[in-house]
């Protein structure tokens, strides 16, 4: 199926809630200092790319925009609970609505989880792929690229070609059967 088919789907522009969350075996503070350093984050988040006007880590009020190659928006800074929680503020674009990266210690090392807090759609592409499969697409591209991406920098796996290609075949695989899934329902 084309991504074309989407834009023919019910669109649904409700606030989307959800929680993504995985084990990572590093300390909270190394896991943070990842996230905070924003730079850095087109090296293990395959499927976005992400655009930073900043030097350094990310501070409070800076903004950051977000390109998943089909829908791009704008996200500011709101806060930095060290090392606990980024919140955010998606605030222009395909998105709005707020967002955080929450870590929280755990044997062994943390878990990161990344957190809807109520994110609407602004543009039709957005809110079609809501009303076809809510935040599940999300939720199987997290897993599949940003929590195991995050996962693998910060413990010094390789984050090399064959990870990157990998990445995109599970989440084209995870898109199809969400696809095929949607279509028997």
């Amino acid at each position: 199926m084309s991504d074309d088919r989407l834009i023919e789907d019910p669109k649904d522009w409700s606030p989307q809630y959800c929680c993504d969350e995985a084990f990572v075996p590093a300390s909270p503070e190394t896991v943070f200092d990842a996230l905070l350093d924003i730079g850095r984050w087109n090296d293990w988040w395959e499927t976005m790319r992400f655009a930073y006007a900043g030097t350094g880590p990310m501070r409070t009020g800076d903004r950051v925009t977000f390109d998943g190659a089909v829908i791009k928006w704008t996200v500011e800074v709101v806060s930095i609970d060290r090392p606990r929680a980024i919140r955010f503020r998606y605030v222009e674009g395909a998105l709005v609505g707020d967002t955080e990266w929450r870590v929280t210690p755990a044997p062994g090392g943390c878990r990161a989880a990344y957190i809807y807090h109520g994110v609407c759609a602004c543009e039709d592409r957005a809110a079609s792929t809501f009303g076809r499969f809510g935040t599940e697409l999300h939720s199987m591209v997290m897993q599949a690229d940003a929590l195991d991406g995050l996962a693998r920098l910060t413990t010094g796996q390789r984050l090399d070609a064959a990870w990157r290609q990998s990445v995109r075949d599970k989440v084209a695989a995870g898109r199809a059967a969400l696809v095929l899934l949607r279509e028997q329902a």
